[in-house]
């Protein structure tokens, strides 16, 4: 769940911007099943790499939080997602119809 528009407003100019669209915004997110699992560490660090690298490419907030369920995966594998990668998730996930 996101914060209210007052308080993303309060939190600098990449969140300010979204306060419209991003506000008070509850999403339920299905985690992204990583194919073998070699360590859970650095997995919530690397979700909220995601949703960042969603924020910075503009996304609303289904595509980033999915955008970090599949970041967080990837590290669960043991790998850091290229930033090509992160561009065909991104795609994939408009074509899904997410944002």
């Amino acid at each position: 769940m996101s914060a209210g528009a007052d308080r993303l407003a309060a939190a600098g100019v990449a969140l300010s911007s979204l306060r419209s669209t991003w506000s008070s915004t509850a999403e339920w997110v299905p985690a992204a099943a990583p194919r073998r699992v070699v360590s859970t560490t650095g997995a919530g660090d690397a979700a909220t790499a995601g949703l960042l690298y969603g924020l910075a490419h503009g996304t609303g907030i289904r595509r980033a939080t999915r955008l970090a369920a599949h970041f967080a995966a990837a590290n669960i594998e043991g790998r850091r997602p290229s930033p090509e990668e992160a561009g065909r998730w991104a795609a994939e996930l408009t074509a899904a119809g997410l944002d």
